[in-house]
């Protein structure tokens, strides 16, 4: 029998996001936020972690998330490219799909890859998910091996309960913000995106980073970065009677380079460990700053 292909080297922040940071030679500087190297690499070698999405079976690998992120992407490069290229551009079901599509990116990182493997194996999450089996007549038999699958199984607490983190988080967003899609006014700075690709900011101190568990009822911005020239910004929702409903205002507007560049700061006191965009400059501004 034919062994099943799969896909090995995985991105955490898809191709087609990473080449809206280029520059003209199709590569991208990336910042070392360990070394404070800055390196100019091709797409292929950046943003990759081997088998990130990957459940590790006993005799195979299975690659079916990433196989689906493959799909989200697909659907959402037409998206992108009509959005980011058309100011006028206004579908409705096109900008839902790509708030979608930015919160998946927001919960594929590697850190929350890690942080959904380490809920996964302990003991409160087997409690958890006894109390709940509990509650819908399901067997020990069939809980019990259900938690063993999770717990002996790398990556298959993350890939178990992807769609489950998907459909909170985009009820949490959906009901408490309202979207903008910024676009740079005068291109001479670039915005970088991070390997924890969302970026938090407390409305009124930019140097606030610690949030608590509930940062959807506080009063945050959050900024998905699309293209070096484009990002979509989160913020609370001014129609207070809109609050708790799964609908949002999708606006337009134009950022300077003094926005740029306070943006491209909490990226890079927010990554794990990489930044990435066109410009080495900026880069290397960032590279001189204090993480603390």
């Amino acid at each position: 029998m034919t062994k099943k292909q799969v896909t090995k080297r995985q991105h955490h922040i898809p191709k087609m996001i990473l080449k809206r940071f280029a520059d003209n030679t199709d590569k991208v500087f990336m910042l070392d936020g360990k070394t404070g190297d800055i390196l100019h690499l091709k797409l292929d070698s950046v943003a990759i972690r081997k088998h990130l999405y990957s459940v590790h079976l006993n005799d195979c690998k299975d690659d079916t998330l990433e196989q689906k992120f493959s799909l989200v992407e697909s659907e959402a490069e037409n998206i992108l490219t009509h959005v980011l290229s058309n100011p006028d551009y206004n579908n409705p079901d096109d900008l839902k799909k790509l708030i979608e599509f930015v919160i998946i990116l927001m919960i594929r990182t590697p850190r929350v890859v890690k942080i959904a493997e380490t809920t996964g194996a302990s003991d409160k999450m087997a409690k958890t998910l006894r109390e709940k089996a509990t509650e819908k007549g399901f067997s020990e038999e069939k809980t019990e091996n259900y938690i063993t699958f999770i717990q002996n199984n790398r990556g298959a607490s993350f890939a178990e309960t992807f769609l489950h983190s998907f459909k909170e988080r985009f009820s949490q967003i959906t009901e408490n913000f309202d979207a903008y899609l910024c676009r740079a006014e005068k291109p001479r700075l670039t915005f970088v995106v991070s390997d924890t690709y969302a970026v938090l900011e407390a409305i009124g101190d930019i140097n606030k980073n610690k949030f608590g568990t509930d940062w959807w009822k506080m009063a945050v911005q959050i900024y998905f970065p699309l293209s070096a020239n484009h990002c979509i910004i989160l913020t609370p929702k001014k129609d207070k009677s809109k609050i708790g409903k799964k609908v949002f205002e999708f606006g337009k507007i134009s950022v300077n380079s003094r926005f740029i560049r306070r943006v491209n700061t909490l990226s890079f006191l927010q990554k794990e460990n990489f930044l990435y965009g066109p410009c080495k400059k900026e880069l290397e501004r960032l590279g001189r700053l204090d993480p603390q």
